[in-house]
């Protein structure tokens, strides 16, 4: 079956940062029809390819060895201190998730103190920082740190244009630098590769979307244009790190008036793959947006209340919050296998890897995922929080699903405190 004939419908995606900080009524979003795939691999109809891929396989990502396709993807625990090196806490489980069989692990952003817009790393907490990639290597997987800066998004009480439109040239340019330091500094902290946060509102997502990026220089308008942060980080990271694996995580659609669509996201893809990419992970959703990025089953708001500067409501104000914000915080579904389709079009348009995450829960969809030619890889991040040892269990059983029940309270615990599993209570 051909990439691009899988049938697509529209539905409206938004992701779950957004309920911490920047809750929107609907009506005042600009929302506009996002053009993506069907919403389950029930309804796409897909079998198997000619590219078809086996879960359980040995695979590369560039010069990087796997030994299953299935990755965790990069979520933030809050496990560093206030230099960004790694607690006791976060090297357990990423031990944990290493043992479990991941095939790799992308490391949370905020990780050995490499965030950009809030830059801790030391030399002399070297070996400090060396342990997360060190630990990870114990268990024979491959160790991927993902770098980001936040943007606009770097206070979630705060709201409108923080950095694309407003930055200047020169602030432009010491961002590109720091972010090919950070690349830099990963090789030598023994990282096999790095992913760069182009997905979710953070500041690279900003200048490649069309929604966000208003400038009218060399650094906005066209998508070459919207595209050449990106493209300057990888020519420089090239002239100080060689042929260092360098993958990103993008957005395939949102849902803001004239965002991110799938055709858009292709020619990025197609840039990506020019500029020497190892692999793009294929995401959704901009933080304004509400729940897309992860999905839940309903409203998490106690944890929203609890994990964000609603807390500081009065207890009366509080007591009507579970009324009012399902109002007003949208969520969406399906709640899996959401940019499947979406990943399709962007592996038919490039021929390096694509790794396709966003509510991938059960073997069964993973290996049909994999067989179709929808993806090269799978990533998951919450069954990896509640059950470091997904990968294992899924290996063991062909019918084996995650106990991640979508209640999204981790994700929203990520605000302010270390991350672990809730199971949908406080």
């Amino acid at each position: 079956m051909d990439r691009k004939k899988m049938t697509r419908r529209n539905f409206i995606g938004i992701t779950a940062a957004a309920a911490a900080g920047s809750v929107t009524v609907p009506a005042f979003m600009g929302c506009g029809p996002v053009e993506t795939g069907p919403a389950t691999l029930a309804q796409s109809g897909i079998e198997k390819s000619p590219t078809s891929k086996k879960a359980f396989e040995a695979s590369m990502i560039g010069p990087v060895r796997l030994k299953n396709r299935i990755i965790r993807s990069a979520v933030s625990m809050n496990g560093i201190d206030d230099a960004g090196r790694p607690t006791e806490a976060l090297l357990g489980h990423y031990a944990d998730v290493a043992r479990g069989g991941a095939g790799a692990i992308i490391t949370g952003m905020l990780d050995t103190g490499m965030m950009i817009d809030d830059y801790r790393y030391k030399d002399e907490y070297f070996s400090s920082y060396k342990k997360v990639p060190d630990v990870i290597h114990s268990h024979n997987v491959p160790a991927i740190q993902q770098i980001s800066h936040r943007g606009r998004q770097k206070n979630l009480d705060e709201s409108g244009d923080f950095f694309v439109n407003k930055v200047n040239e020169r602030s432009i340019e010491e961002m590109i630098d720091l972010f090919v330091r950070a690349i830099v500094i990963s090789k030598r902290l023994g990282f096999d590769a790095v992913q760069l946060h182009g997905a979710h509102g953070y500041v690279l997502s900003d200048f490649l979307s069309p929604a966000r990026n208003g400038r009218d220089d060399r650094w906005g308008g066209s998508t070459d244009n919207r595209f050449r942060v990106i493209a300057e980080i990888f020519r420089r990271a090239r002239k100080k790190a060689g042929n260092y694996p360098i993958l990103i995580k993008i957005n395939a659609y949102d849902n803001r008036r004239n965002g991110m669509r799938v055709e858009e996201a292709v020619r990025i893809a197609r840039l990506l793959e020019s500029a020497g990419c190892a692999a793009i992970e294929v995401s959704c959703g901009v933080m304004d947006d509400g729940f897309s990025t992860v999905r839940v089953t309903e409203v998490p708001v106690d944890a929203l209340v609890e994990f964000s500067k609603y807390r500081r409501l009065p207890s009366p104000v509080k007591a009507v919050m579970p009324a009012i914000v399902p109002l007003i915080a949208r969520r969406f579904e399906p709640l899996e296998n959401y940019n499947v389709a979406a990943a399709r079009e962007i592996a038919g348009a490039v021929s390096i890897p694509v790794i396709v995450v966003g509510g991938i829960r059960n073997r069964g969809d993973i290996n049909a995922i994999l067989e179709s030619g929808a993806a090269d890889f799978v990533s998951m991040g919450r069954p990896f929080i509640i059950e470091p040892d997904i990968v294992n269990r899924l290996r063991k059983g062909p019918g084996a699903k995650s106990a991640c029940i979508n209640c999204g309270y981790c994700i929203m615990a990520a605000n302010s405190t270390e991350v672990r599993c809730f199971y949908g209570t406080l």
